[in-house]
C-alpha cells in the first residue's frame, strides 16, 4: 500500500466517523448490517403532471468498498439493491439503488477505489 492509499483511507475512515450514520445494505433477501455510510447530496425532484402531484428525492451514499461483502464476496451496488436508515427521530427510510442518467448505479470518489458515491431513490412508505 503506498503513502497515498494509506492517506486515503484514513480521510475516507475520518469522513465516516465524523458524517457517517449506521445503515443495512440489502441485495435480494441477503442484508450486510450495521455499515456506516455518509450522507450526501440531496436533491428533491417535482414529476408533477397536470392535477398529479408526484415528488422523489435523491440521494447519494458515500460507502467504503470494503464494507460491501456478501457471504464472503465483494459486491458492487446494482439496481434494485437498498440502503435501510433510520434517522434521529426514529423515522425509517427505504433508499433503492437506481443509476443515474448516462452513469451506473456508483462511481468511485478516489484513484484507489476505496470509496463508492452510491446513488439512490427514496422509496415511498
Amino acid at each position: 500500500m503506498t503513502l497515498m492509499d494509506k492517506s486515503t483511507a484514513i480521510r475516507h475512515r475520518a469522513l465516516q466517523r465524523a458524517g457517517g450514520v449506521t445503515v443495512v445494505y440489502v441485495r435480494g433477501a441477503e442484508a450486510i448490517e450495521g455499515i456506516k455510510a455518509v450522507p450526501a447530496q440531496v436533491k428533491t425532484l417535482d414529476y408533477g403532471v397536470e392535477e398529479i402531484e408526484l415528488t422523489g428525492r435523491e440521494r447519494d451514499w458515500l460507502l467504503l468498498t470494503s464494507d460491501l461483502v456478501l457471504r464472503g464476496d465483494a459486491i458492487m451496488p446494482q439496481r434494485g439493491d437498498a440502503i435501510l436508515w433510520t434517522d434521529a427521530e426514529g423515522t425509517s427510510h427505504k433508499y433503492e439503488v437506481l443509476p443515474r442518467a448516462g452513469e451506473r448505479c456508483y462511481r468511485h470518489c478516489d484513484q484507489t477505489l476505496t470509496q463508492l458515491r452510491v446513488f439512490t431513490v427514496e422509496a415511498a412508505a
